[in-house]
């Protein structure tokens, strides 16, 4: 299992190197990536702003086929996601 951040998904849209051949082992089934609902929506906000995508060769519609692709039941897998920021902030709440 892997998290890929949506930066690894940017670069993979851009037809970047290590980040392609991440997503791309993750369509053959060499990786299974790892999605929580705080990364969904953060995948779902990037995927739609065109200025970061103004030079990539995927336009909006192929961009979110791509996104559904990988959160397709055969390729995701949905977890709970703790991060080390939503921890640490979870433990300093208790003390105030």
């Amino acid at each position: 299992m892997i998290l890929i951040d949506t930066n690894v998904f940017v670069g993979a849209c851009m037809g970047v190197g290590a980040s392609a051949k991440v997503v791309e082992l993750c369509l053959r089934g060499q990786l299974q990536p790892v999605m929580g609902a705080s990364l969904l929506a953060e995948y779902e906000d990037v995927v739609r702003r065109e200025a970061l995508f103004a030079d990539c060769r995927l336009d909006v519609a192929q961009r979110e086929e791509l996104l559904d692709i990988i959160l397709g039941d055969r390729t995701c897998a949905m977890k709970a996601i703790t991060t080390l920021w939503s921890w640490l902030w979870r433990r300093l709440s208790r003390m105030w």
